[in-house]
């Protein structure tokens, strides 16, 4: 798995989303974010075991593993936590779509000599997790039987996500932007199992990988080969789970124990 996004990288990236506007598609923006929020996530050890303890939500977090069955070192999962948080509280909209249009030389132009070719430009693309599901029931093991399997008996669908405005041709060239990966619509796993540890009451959680993108749809104007016009939208926003060969949603599954 590649390292996570430096400090630099995300301190350049919420600069650049902070100028979003708003839209019910994409997360809101917080006003009010609460200053504890940057201590939210600690690593401490709870009998005996290392766990990640979200100090908002009041539960700990343990066991986190890929959907393709890799397991992630708590502090990779921490990083990936707190990028994440910082991205939804960040991610919004953008205007409806409107053109600017570049003069163009019509004097040579014919119906049969003039063509257009349409595409997507991106601007910037990011990815981070999406909002906890809870994916199975709550499940207590008891003591004295060692750890009990418990499974995800839930399974969540995401649907892609457009900004206002954007075309049906244009979400297309979006979609090819990022090829197989993009979800336009994808579900997380059933019967995904993990170890709960003996005495201990939790359920299984799972967040999406969400890969989201910004930038214009380009149209531009040839005749006879020469390129007469561009045509360039204002900036376009999306978003979609990423999805796995099996088509199954790409993200991470995890034990939480309330307390």
């Amino acid at each position: 798995m590649k390292s996570i996004i430096s400090k630099a990288l995300i301190f350049t990236l919420l600069s650049t989303l902070c100028l979003f506007g708003n839209s019910s598609n994409f997360a809101s923006a917080s006003s009010n974010s609460d200053p504890l929020d940057n201590q939210r996530y600690l690593i401490e050890f709870i009998d005996g075991e290392e766990v990640i303890n979200d100090t908002k939500q009041r539960l700990y977090i343990s066991s986190p593993i890929t959907a393709d069955g890799t397991s992630l070192p708590l502090q990779e999962y921490l990083e990936i936590l707190e990028y994440s948080d910082q991205m939804l509280n960040q991610v919004q909209d953008h205007t409806p779509i409107e053109e600017k249009l570049i003069e163009k030389d019509n004097s040579l132009a014919t119906p049969m000599s003039t063509y257009n070719i349409i595409s997507y430009v991106s601007d910037l693309d990011w990815k981070s997790t999406g909002p906890k599901e809870v994916v199975s029931a709550s499940v207590q093991c008891p003591v004295g039987g060692g750890s009990c399997q418990i499974q995800s008996t839930s399974q969540r669908t995401y649907q892609e996500s457009f900004s206002v405005g954007v075309e049906g041709g244009w979400k297309e060239y979006i979609r090819g932007h990022f090829g197989f990966s993009w979800g336009n619509s994808t579900s997380s796993q059933l019967a995904y199992q993990l170890p709960i540890p003996e005495g201990k009451t939790g359920y299984m959680a799972f967040r999406p990988w969400i890969q989201y993108t910004r930038g214009n749809i380009v149209t531009k104007w040839y005749t006879y080969g020469t390129l007469i016009s561009t045509s360039t939208s204002n900036m376009v926003f999306a978003n979609a789970a990423e999805k796995l060969p099996n088509d199954f949603a790409n993200g991470i599954y995890s034990i939480e124990f309330p307390y």
